[in-house]
């Protein structure tokens, strides 16, 4: 998301609507109304000012009306954009904010807007909805305290939940020792009119994940348990997943399903009644924690955007996909794709692919149209002298802080040599972490930078861009991940996880005063793609590329395209006849600029990406016709 608010290429338009969409595939002119935010996206800083001195205080959505949330507020912590927002509903009109407010950036009389915009495709990603657990009325939820959902367990956990990353019982703020994870509240039938027929797929590994996470959290935890219909861990490593959770002396499941939760007056711990499956007989659990797995249900807003976007709703309230040539991304609409949970329930890892295959479709009709990035030239600072290292440590909440004693990582990094300034930030990568970063390179002429926060995998881009941004050379920059190496797999040992943080501390300085610029070079590269496999993925991504305008190579060892479609019926859920569907997908590929070799291998590759070389493939004969 930090990465989708910093792009060139990407304009974001939060608190946003879809109102319209008029014209065909390539050509759509789109209709959005901006909602007012009452605040200035380009005058807010971020300050925190107004909602401090806000009086109205309200249930936070961000926290599953755990904790509270001021009438003007940040929606979470590193949202994006960083900017607040006014809830007009539950303001009082005071003022108090546009008093506080240096920057002017509040305006009550904003009245919203609307803009058109022209595209080439739309893709549909609007995510689910959580069932409402207090549908099932035996359950008690909304009336006993000590009863919660998986989401207010996720912002329990969370280190920049109410409670810091602290497990706590909401009656009487005690950390649980026994708990209960309730299966598939809402889902397969279970959740009567208001619930749904199908399997939510992802609640089983949540709660495996989940109880694990609480045995880390709170170590002192004697009991899990977990009620189950049956355990579905299909996905890559989800089964190995569950059989080491079986190791886990804590934990235990419990073939049963409960028939209702009741509450003990006194000490409000939640009672259990379910069969257990191995005494075969209904029992009473007591708890001091009872965890619903609420399913997953599709979005509300879907029944209005399908009026707009033209297309259908299947029995369920997802989005309807046309299975063209197999892919589950297409509507009836041509240029209009569905991805994520829009179509139905789908884990982070199947919404992820599903996320890139439908950008792969829909820019068949934008590739004509692509961007070239120009950078604003920024004077480089000087960074003659002596090195002038600012360290900048990432609390983190619970991930860092929780562990590692960060102030006297600051106060041991501001002595070392070279280091002319040391600072804490609660949360570093965020757009106003970046900021403060910035000006602080400015400000105190800083010409390397040292951050010990998390992994680089995922944040260093974030962290050389912003030094990149005020002139600063990005490989001025060295990252020391003080999470993963220290604070996550040291956690029960916080004394010597937080000596190992000064250790990678001091040699990220001392490195950090040995770099040099380093000047990016641009090289041409092949615009081709090789192929390997010629099953229905295979053929897809080579259609899909081929549409971009790429030269693609497809090849195969056997003797004809189409792989296990050759040897199946018929395709679910598209009802469609494998041969026949596989005799299409080989059609559109005769028909392109595909190059398209059977009975091949490739004897080697060499090269590097962008680079890659590949002799011209060996033909095996006798494999098919």
């Amino acid at each position: 998301m930090m990465d989708a608010g910093r792009h060139p290429n990407i304009e974001l338009l939060t608190n946003s609507i879809l109102v319209g969409l008029e014209g065909q595939a390539g050509d759509f002119k789109a209709r959005i109304r901006r909602l007012p935010r009452y605040v200035s996206e380009e005058l807010c800083t971020a300050c925190g000012l107004c909602a401090k001195n806000c009086p109205v205080e309200v249930p936070s959505e961000f926290d599953c009306g755990i904790a509270k949330r001021k009438a003007i507020y940040s929606p979470f912590p590193q949202a994006v954009p960083n900017t607040y927002i006014i809830d007009k509903e539950n303001c009082s009109d005071c003022g108090v904010c546009a008093e506080k407010c240096s920057s002017k950036a509040i305006n009550f009389d904003d009245p919203g807007e609307e803009i058109d915009v022209e595209v080439g495709a739309v893709i549909v990603a609007t995510g689910f909805s959580v069932y409402d657990a207090s549908g099932i009325p035996s359950y008690g939820y909304g009336y006993y305290e000590n009863v919660l959902t998986n989401m207010e367990l996720e912002r329990f956990l969370n280190a920049s939940g109410p409670t810091r990353g602290h497990v706590t019982r909401p009656s009487d703020g005690k950390v649980p020792k026994k708990m209960a994870f309730i299966q598939c509240v809402g889902s397969r039938g279970e959740g009567g009119e208001s619930g749904c027929q199908y399997c939510s797929r992802f609640c089983c590994m949540n709660a495996i994940k989940d109880s694990q996470l609480v045995k880390q959290h709170e170590p002192d935890i004697e009991e899990l348990t977990i009620f189950y219909i049956d355990i579905r861990a299909a996905g890559k490593g989800f089964e190995e997943f569950y059989q080491r959770s079986l190791d886990m002396p804590e934990l235990r499941y419990i073939r049963g399903r409960p028939s209702k939760i009741m509450e003990d007056p006194e000490t409000k711990d939640p009672i259990v009644y379910a069969e257990d499956g191995e005494a075969g007989q209904v029992s009473r659990f007591r708890f001091d924690m009872a965890v619903l797995s609420a399913g997953a249900v599709a979005s509300e807003s879907n029944k209005e955007l399908a009026e707009i976007l033209g297309i259908d709703l299947d029995e369920n309230g997802f989005f309807e996909i046309e299975m063209k040539y197999g892919s589950p991304l297409h509507t009836a609409k041509e240029g209009v794709y569905v991805c994520g949970c829009a179509a139905g329930v789908n884990d982070i890892s199947d919404s992820v692919a599903q996320g890139s295959g439908a950008a792969a479709e829909a820019e068949r009709y934008v590739a004509k149209s692509r961007i070239t990035e120009v950078k604003e030239e920024i004077a480089p600072l000087d960074i003659g002298g002596p090195p002038r290292i600012g360290v900048f440590v990432c609390n983190c909440g619970i991930n860092i802080a929780g562990v590692l004693d960060t102030a006297d990582l600051k106060k041991y990094a501001g002595n070392l040599p070279g280091v002319v300034l040391a600072r804490e930030s609660l949360f570093l990568c965020s757009d106003d972490g970046q900021k403060r970063l910035q000006e602080t390179i400015l400000k105190r002429k800083l010409n390397r930078v040292v951050a010990a926060a998390c992994t680089p995998r995922t944040h260093e881009p974030i962290f050389r861009e912003s030094c990149e941004q005020v002139g600063l050379n990005p490989y001025l920059f060295e990252m020391i991940n003080i999470r993963d190496q220290c604070s996550w797999v040291h956690s029960t040992i916080p004394e010597i996880a937080t000596q190992k943080a000064r250790d990678l501390i001091r040699m990220g300085v001392a490195k950090a005063r040995h770099l040099k610029p380093l000047d990016m070079k641009t090289i041409p590269i092949n615009q081709s793609v090789l192929v390997v496999g010629g099953g229905v993925a295979g053929m897809r991504a080579a259609l899909d590329l081929e549409a971009q305008g790429f030269k693609v190579y497809l090849i195969e060892k056997d003797g004809r395209l189409g792989g296990v479609l050759n040897n199946l019926t018929r395709v679910y859920p598209a009802d469609l006849q494998a041969v026949e569907l596989a005799r299409t997908m080989v059609e559109k590929i005769n028909g392109s600029r595909i190059e398209a070799m059977a009975s091949t291998e490739i004897n080697s590759i060499t090269g590097f990406i962008g680079i890659s070389m590949f002799p011209r493939p060996m033909v095996i004969l006798g494999s098919g016709p």
